[in-house]
C-alpha cells in the first residue's frame, strides 16, 4: 500500500539518486517497496534517478554505483540493499533527521539474528538492538549496515578514496566488511554517523529459510 502524501517540509528541490546493487535477482518485497517508493515519489515530483549495477562483488559495485551517482547532479545517495523492504515515505523521513549520514538499522537475515548498528568499528559485538534514549529520533553510531543509508555527496567528496574495502583484523580474527569500512573512512573525515530507530520499524531485512517439522510451533 502507497502511504498518504508526505507531511514532511523543506524537503522539496532536494535530487536523490538510488543507488542498488544486485548479485543475481531482487526480492518481490524489495521490488514492491522500491515501487512504492517511486510511485510516491512521482506523484510528489520528487527528483529521483535510479543506478542499479549487478555483480558479484560488492565492493567494486558500491565503486561504480558511487561514481555513477555522483556524475548527477544528485544531492543525496540513498543505498537499498535488493533483500530490504522499507516504507514508501523512506526518503522524506531521513531527510527530515537533516544529517548528512544516516541509515535505518535492521537485522541480520541469516542466524544469530542481530542488529546492523554499530557502537564501535572495531568490536563487532557492540551493537546497538534500539535507542538508548526513546525520546531521541536519532543515535549516534559508529557504522551501520548499507543496505538502507542516506548519504549527502559531500561525504563521499570529501572522503579519501577507495570509499569501500575490506581489512582484516589481526587482533580479533575478522574481516571488516565494506560498510564498516566506509563508515570508519567517512569518520575519519570528520562525518558521524547516526541510527534512526524509529524508522527501523518499519524496515525488514528478507532471508530464506529450508523448513522442517521441527519448525511446526503449536
Amino acid at each position: 500500500m502507497v502511504s498518504v502524501p508526505s507531511a514532511y517540509v523543506n524537503n522539496s528541490g532536494y535530487r536523490i539518486a538510488i543507488c542498488m546493487p544486485v548479485m543475481d535477482n531482487c526480492s518481490v518485497l524489495f521490488t514492491r517497496s522500491l515501487s512504492n517508493l517511486m510511485h510516491k515519489c512521482g506523484r510528489d515530483k520528487k527528483p529521483v534517478t535510479t543506478h542499479m549495477v549487478y555483480g558479484s562483488n560488492v565492493i567494486s559495485q558500491r565503486y561504480e554505483l558511487a561514481k555513477e551517482a555522483l556524475d548527477t547532479s544528485a544531492d543525496f545517495l540513498l543505498w537499498l540493499d535488493s533483500d530490504i523492504t522499507f516504507p514508501s515515505d523512506l526518503i522524506d523521513r531521513l531527510l527530515n533527521r537533516k544529517a548528512k549520514l544516516v541509515g535505518v538499522p535492521y537485522t541480520t537475515r541469516i542466524r544469530p539474528i542481530r542488529s546492523t548498528a554499530f557502537k564501535s568499528s572495531l568490536d563487532y559485538n557492540a551493537r546497538l538492538n534500539s535507542a538508548t534514549d526513546k525520546g531521541l529520533a536519532l543515535e549516534k553510531v559508529a557504522a551501520l549496515g548499507f543496505g538502507c543509508v542516506l548519504i549527502h555527496r559531500e561525504v563521499f567528496e570529501k572522503t579519501e578514496q577507495p570509499w569501500f574495502g575490506t581489512r582484516y583484523d589481526e587482533k580479533t580474527k575478522t574481516i571488516m566488511g565494506e560498510d564498516i569500512y566506509f563508515f570508519e573512512k567517512a569518520a575519519e573525515a570528520g562525518f558521524q554517523a547516526y541510527a534512526d530507530f524509529e524508522i527501523a520499524d518499519s524496515v525488514t531485512h528478507v532471508g530464506s529459510k529450508a523448513f522442517s517439522l521441527q519448525d511446526i510451533e503449536e
